[in-house]
């Protein structure tokens, strides 16, 4: 049964919402998931607030798995090779995503508890960004983007994408990279990683005007120079 705002759902109530009106307002994807967190067995109580709830957590979803892509990119800090500090909050989350696929599987074999599946994606998602707070720059590749595959193929399973659109960097990057940074290639997401170095060099020289006339220049670009746990890099601004 639907209910809304704990009411039953009904014309006369004032309370009717057709599918469409919903969608027109908000993520198929972020209803899905408000929807999934229920059993089907039990009532369902619709709000807009929930909704806007499963819109803040569908979302967080994607910067984590974004996140953890980004800590397990190709050139990802040479120390995430090495064993040491990231060792045990490594194994940790190694852990944590075998542990996630078990309940994952398990609450769905178990007449198709979706809301117990979700619950177990979210844990991983904790964990995760507690892994990429703890080991900053020593994130270990292959690691970061298990766990990121890991929630996108489950919660793909239930419908959910939560891979975020990755957005074009402008051309103008690399022209700002040959100026500022003796950028010599073609490549946007190349120009990008070249200024990031540049910016960071200036920062550890304690050149503060040059490190900030980067970060201003790509401002003007229409771009944020983002500071993360895994080291810095170059996004689109949010509309």
């Amino acid at each position: 049964m639907l209910r809304v705002d704990g009411e039953k759902m009904s014309k006369s109530l004032g309370n009717f919402h057709t599918l469409k009106e919903v969608l027109d307002r908000y993520p198929a994807d972020a209803l899905r998931l408000l929807l999934l967190q229920t059993h089907y067995r039990s009532p369902l109580d619709f709000s807009f607030e929930r909704l806007e709830g499963a819109v803040g957590a569908w979302e967080r979803i994607k910067n984590t798995v974004s996140a953890l892509l980004w800590a397990a990119r190709d050139d990802a800090a040479g120390a995430a090779s090495e064993p040491g500090a990231a060792e045990a909050p490594t194994t940790a989350l190694q852990s944590a995503v075998d542990e996630a696929r078990h309940e994952f599987f398990g609450a769905m074999d178990d007449d198709f508890n979706t809301a117990g599946a979700i619950g177990a994606l979210f844990t991983l998602a904790t964990k995760a960004n507690t892994y990429l707070a703890e080991v900053g720059e020593g994130a270990q590749p292959n690691v970061a983007r298990a766990a990121a595959e890991a929630l996108v193929e489950l919660f793909g399973i239930l419908g959910i994408s939560v891979e975020g659109e990755k957005a074009t960097l402008p051309e103008e990057l690399v022209d700002l990279a040959r100026e500022l940074a003796g950028f010599a290639g073609d490549e946007t997401d190349e120009a990008a990683e070249a200024l990031i170095a540049a910016r960071a060099s200036a920062r550890k020289a304690k050149d503060w005007g040059t490190a900030d006339a980067i970060r201003d220049r790509i401002s003007a670009l229409g771009l944020v120079v983002e500071d993360t746990p895994t080291g810095s890099r170059v996004v689109a601004r949010e509309a």
